[in-house]
C-alpha cells in the first residue's frame, strides 16, 4: 500500500498545535535546511524552553544541531514537530511514553510502502491513539459540563445575594 500525498501531510499536520504554524522562513540555514533556535520553537508550540530540554532528555525529541556559537541548539522540521505533538497530547493527558509512540508511528507512515503487514499494523495502532484521544475528548466535554453547571450554580448564588441577573443558561458562568 502507497501512502497519500494527504496522508503524509495529515502526519505533519497532526503534531502541529491548531492554528500555529511554524514560518518555514524564520531561523537558520545551514546546508541548505531551516533549523530553528529553541525560542524560536518555543514560540511556534507555546512550549517554554525548559520544557522542550524536558522532552528532549526524555528522548522524544533530538538535542538539535549546534550553530557553532556557543551550544546553540538548532532543530529540524520535525524535532519541531514532536514537542507541538506533545503539547497537543499531554492536554489530554497522555503519558511521554504515549507521545513517544505516536510520533514513531507518525515518522514511519511515509514509509508503510508495499509491506501490507506493516501497513496494517501502523493504521491499527493509529486507530487505537485516535480512538483513546476521542474517549478523552468526550471525557473532558462531561467535565466541562459539569464545571459549567457549578459556575451557573455559584452565579446564580452570587446574583440572589447582591440582586444581580442571573447568568444565561446557555453560556459560560462570566
Amino acid at each position: 500500500m502507497q501512502t497519500s500525498r494527504d496522508e503524509r501531510v495529515d502526519s505533519q499536520q497532526a503534531a502541529e498545535p491548531a492554528g500555529a504554524r511554524c514560518s518555514r522562513q524564520d531561523g537558520v540555514v545551514v546546508m541548505g535546511r531551516i533549523l530553528m533556535r529553541i525560542g524560536e520553537v518555543a514560540e511556534c508550540t507555546g512550549l517554554s524552553p525548559r520544557t522542550i530540554r524536558h522532552y528532549e532528555e526524555a528522548g522524544l525529541t533530538g538535542p538539535g544541531g549546534d550553530a557553532g556559537d556557543g551550544g546553540t541548539r538548532l532543530y529540524t522540521e520535525t524535532e519541531v514537530r514532536r514537542p507541538a505533538l506533545a503539547r497537543r497530547m499531554r492536554s489530554l493527558g497522555f503519558r511521554t511514553a504515549d507521545v513517544r509512540s505516536l510520533a514513531g508511528l507518525l515518522d514511519r507512515l511515509p514509509e508503510a510502502g508495499d509491506d501490507r503487514r506493516a501497513y496494517e499494523e501502523l493504521v491499527a495502532r493509529l486507530r487505537e491513539f485516535w480512538q483513546e484521544t476521542d474517549a478523552r475528548c468526550e471525557e473532558m466535554r462531561r467535565e466541562l459540563q459539569e464545571a459549567e453547571d457549578f459556575a451557573r450554580t455559584l452565579h446564580r448564588h452570587l446574583a440572589r445575594l447582591t440582586g444581580a441577573p442571573a447568568a444565561p443558561r446557555s453560556g459560560g458562568a462570566r
